[in-house]
């Protein structure tokens, strides 16, 4: 902290200083120390008015580096309606159906082996059938490097409001920020979206109630439900996300770096496609034990699941992700999806 005498909390910011240089970039440990104390840019609105038919051309994006001018995009019209001779398209199973190994899966959790400290929470929505299972112990929790997909439904939706596709800036931006895990990537289109207040409001029209914005965007916490309702919305769109839009970012997610892949990743079968972001982060005032959470989905010929497993409290990485990987595999198991 330049320019400023050491003072009584100088030993502390010291110290969580280190354990990020412990946890290092590539492995999450910043985000603990990314509080940014800049003025902050208006946070993401609510659009009004009657939508458009178009997306108009925007200039430039305000907040990112470089931003370059977008170009217009249609946006996607309401579907022609079927002749009334034709019979009506099946609808989408009601999400929310419960497992018929719901409670037996529940009680295999709570007994599963872990450390005294470890606590963790799993979400499980199988869009084929729309039935969910949602174990939320020790919620919410902490959630590290998996909000970075929330910053890019933020970004999209700013687009969106703007009536603009992304600029090339805030492309780059999202590519390295989920398929590296670039952390400054982040911090950068947080600041666009409005920081803790937009995503907030981000939340509010995404109807992920449980979930809340920190200024440390890592310290963001959640719970494995309000995980499956991004993720779902992703897949089909929803909460204001437009379809095309979350195709998109499930893109970037099936194209995470090589030695990020687990986590969800760790319970795939043969056949199945994986899109993830997983979150790793040792807390200091945790005693330097880690955050290791995942979330992303599974499709494949039989498959179309959306996984969320929140954690905390872990030894170590690894033993993080042998931890949720375990929870994963037993739920899929149990559940026989």
């Amino acid at each position: 902290m330049a320019g400023g005498a050491a003072g009584p909390g100088a030993a502390q910011v010291t110290r969580r200083v280190a354990m990020a240089a412990f946890g290092g970039a590539a492995v999450g440990g910043l985000i603990e120390v990314l509080t940014d104390r800049t003025p902050a840019a208006a946070p993401v609105a609510a659009p009004t008015g009657s939508p458009t038919t178009t997306r108009a051309t925007a200039g430039t994006t305000a907040g990112t580096t470089g931003a370059t001018t977008a170009t217009a995009r249609p946006a996607t019209s309401a579907p022609t309606p079927a002749p009334t001779t034709n019979p009506s398209p099946s609808p989408s199973p009601p999400i929310g159906i419960p497992f018929p190994a719901d409670e037996a899966l529940r009680t295999t959790l709570t007994d599963l082996p872990r450390g005294k400290n470890v606590a963790f929470g799993v979400g499980l929505l199988d869009a084929a059938t729309g039935r969910r299972f949602v174990f939320e112990a020790g919620s919410p929790f902490e959630m590290a490097s998996t909000v970075k997909v929330d910053i890019l439904v933020a970004t999209y939706l700013r687009a969106t409001d703007a009536g603009r596709d992304l600029t090339a800036s805030e492309k780059a931006l999202a590519s390295k920020m989920i398929r590296n895990s670039d952390n400054t990537a982040a911090t950068s289109l947080f600041r666009a979206a409005g920081r803790a207040p937009g995503m907030t409001t981000v939340y509010r029209r995404m109807g992920m109630d449980a979930t809340k914005s920190a200024a440390s965007w890592g310290l963001t916490t959640t719970t494995p439900g309000d995980r499956l309702i991004v993720l779902d919305a992703l897949a089909r769109g929803g909460g204001a996300l437009a379809a095309q839009d979350g195709a998109e970012i499930l893109g970037l997610m099936r194209a995470v770096a090589t030695d990020q892949r687990w986590g969800v990743g760790g319970a795939a079968r043969a056949g199945e496609t994986v899109a993830v972001k997983n979150g790793w982060l040792p807390r200091s005032n945790q005693a330097g034990r880690w955050i290791v959470s995942t979330s992303g989905l599974l499709t494949g010929p039989a498959t179309d699941l959306r996984l969320a497993v929140c954690s905390r409290g872990h030894a170590s990485q690894a033993a993080g992700i042998a931890f949720i990987e375990q929870v994963l595999r037993t739920a899929r198991d149990q559940l026989g999806v």
